[in-house]
């Protein structure tokens, strides 16, 4: 099954009520509106607050990952961490990059 990007950003939030059990989640904000960097909004039954990207692409590669993190305000967002959901293979650079990025 392909999905286009508002059905993965809905299989996140999916994605994300089975990792966090217990969990608030919802998508945060839509397409045109300012969402600081986050597509998800989970909040854990300890409180902890994770936003999450959802990235829908054939590639993603450096450029869009750097673009990914420069979009994203934790502050604004209300969030401790944020992963990144990706559709495509992530290159080794960008796996290196994600490393050594702080929350």
């Amino acid at each position: 099954m392909v999905l286009d990007e508002y059905a993965f950003e809905s299989f996140c939030a999916d994605l994300a009520l089975e990792l966090f059990p217990g969990a608030h989640v919802q998508r945060f904000g839509s397409r045109g509106e300012k969402q600081h960097g986050i597509d998800v909004r989970v909040v854990t039954l300890n409180g902890e607050r994770i936003g999450i990207q959802s990235k829908h692409y054939a590639q993603y590669g450096p450029a869009r990952f750097a673009a990914a993190v420069k979009a994203l305000d934790h502050a604004e967002a209300c969030v401790d961490r944020c992963p990144l959901f990706v559709t495509a293979t992530v290159s080794v650079k960008v796996q290196q990059a994600a490393a050594n990025e702080p929350g």
